[in-house]
C-alpha cells in the first residue's frame, strides 16, 4: 500500500497516545536541505513553523524546538521534570529542490488526490493551510469542503 496509509496510521497512533497518556513532547527540528542549495535554506525553518502553527492547539502535545532537544541531550535530568508516563518524539525531515517535478493545482480536491497518487513508500503527504473548517472560502463565498472526507474517499 501507499505511504499515506502508513502516515495516517502513524497520525492515528499519535493521537491515540495523546488521548491515553499524560503528555507527548514533540521536538521538531529544522528540516535538512539535502542539496545544500543556499537559496532554499529558509524552507528548513519554514516547515517547522508551519507544523508548529498547525499543531499548537492539540491538547496534551507539547511542542519543542532544537534548543530544547539540545538542552535535554546535555542534561538528561530535565526529563525528570516531565509528567510520569509522558513520551518524547523527534520529528525531522529533509527536502530538496526539484523544479522539473513542480506542479500547481488550484483545485484543492484535485491537489489532494494528485499528492496521494504521486506518493510512494518514502513519501509523506501533508495537507495544510485550510484548518478544520467544513468549508473553503473563495473570495466572499463559502463552499462545503472537508479534507478528511476527501482523503477517505481517495483511499477507499
Amino acid at each position: 500500500m501507499r505511504k499515506p496509509i502508513q502516515t495516517i496510521i502513524s497520525i492515528i497512533f499519535l493521537f491515540s497516545v495523546l488521548h491515553a497518556g499524560p503528555s507527548v513532547y514533540l521536538y521538531i527540528i529544522n528540516f535538512d536541505n539535502i542539496t545544500q542549495e543556499s537559496s532554499i535554506d529558509w524552507l528548513g525553518q519554514g516547515f517547522v513553523n508551519m507544523l508548529n502553527i498547525k499543531l499548537v492547539d492539540v491538547s496534551k502535545l507539547r511542542l519543542n524546538g532544537q534548543d530544547d532537544l539540545e538542552a535535554i541531550m546535555n542534561n538528561r535530568s530535565l526529563l525528570l521534570h516531565q509528567p510520569r508516563g509522558s513520551r518524547n518524539f523527534l520529528l525531522l525531515g529533509k527536502y530538496e529542490r526539484k523544479l522539473d517535478n513542480v506542479e500547481v493545482e488550484v483545485n484543492r480536491k484535485l491537489a489532494i488526490k494528485k499528492a496521494i497518487d504521486c506518493s510512494n513508500e518514502n513519501s509523506v503527504v501533508l495537507i495544510l493551510g485550510k484548518g478544520d473548517e467544513e468549508y473553503q472560502i473563495i473570495y466572499d463565498k463559502k463552499f462545503p469542503l472537508n479534507d478528511k472526507d476527501i482523503v477517505n474517499k481517495i483511499l477507499a
